[in-house]
């Protein structure tokens, strides 16, 4: 994508690992770029409070969704690419944290695919991030046994599936 890059602000749950591949694949190959986007990974950990999942506000949904659709696509991009070739994004997980061992990524990527942590499920068919609507009650349920959630919350008002469950082709192209 030619012009400036839109500048995105991307943060961890915790420190740079395995589990967060897909994210440094697309920054490290440059998927992000090729998507017009300048991506910086904020790396978390003890005392940082972020989340796991990818959020953003009702507001920058209604107007920048073209912005958040190509961060998504990028994104899922990079899970694919991470899971055919992970040196990439390993070398940009140990500038960040180097106490991430070699033969401890490659342990948890491996781990990755052989549990189907990544691609499973609905995301053999709606591509890596995939989750539908039938899904989110059960999901909602857990969290709400767990105290996580009052059951009064209008979970529904809280996610948009616009941005995701395109099929895996249009994300290995």
């Amino acid at each position: 994508m030619q012009g400036s890059l839109e500048k995105i602000s991307f943060g961890t749950n915790w420190y740079a690992q395995a589990e967060h591949g897909g994210f440094y694949q697309a920054l490290a190959t440059g998927l992000y770029r090729e998507h017009g986007l300048d991506v910086t990974i904020q790396m978390g950990g003890p005392g940082i409070n972020v989340t796991h999942t990818i959020e953003t506000t009702r507001r920058l949904v209604e107007t920048e969704p073209d912005r958040l659709q190509r961060f998504v696509a990028a994104s899922i991009k990079g899970w694919y690419s991470f899971l055919e070739d992970p040196r990439p994004a390993f070398r940009l997980i140990q500038q960040d944290n180097p106490n991430m061992s070699n033969a401890q990524l490659v342990y948890s990527h491996e781990k990755l695919q052989e549990y189907g942590i990544i691609k499973s499920g609905d995301a053999l068919e709606k591509g890596i991030g995939a989750v539908t609507h039938e899904r989110w009650p059960t999901f909602f349920d857990t969290m709400t046994v767990a105290g996580v959630y009052p059951p009064t919350l209008p979970y529904q008002n809280a996610y948009t599936l616009d941005f995701i469950n395109k099929g895996v082709a249009a994300y290995q192209a």
